[in-house]
């Protein structure tokens, strides 16, 4: 079954940021980056699409430098 999430962030509008994803909530070093964007208001939405083949995963939305 098709396992989406969305989830929405507010943001500085015009600096671009990361969403980056783990599946060890505690990793220091284990976040993987999955998408870079940036908004022109202050709402960034990032939808995961290709999430069901994680038992658990999680996600952050980083300022990407």
């Amino acid at each position: 079954a098709a396992s989406n999430i969305l989830f929405a962030a507010t943001v500085s509008p015009g600096i671009r940021y990361a969403v980056e994803a783990s599946t060890n909530l505690l990793a220091t070093n284990g976040w993987t980056r999955v998408t870079t964007n940036s908004s022109t208001t202050n709402v960034l939405i990032f939808t995961e699409t290709n999430s069901s083949g994680f038992s658990s995963r999680f996600f952050r939305m980083v300022p990407d430098p």
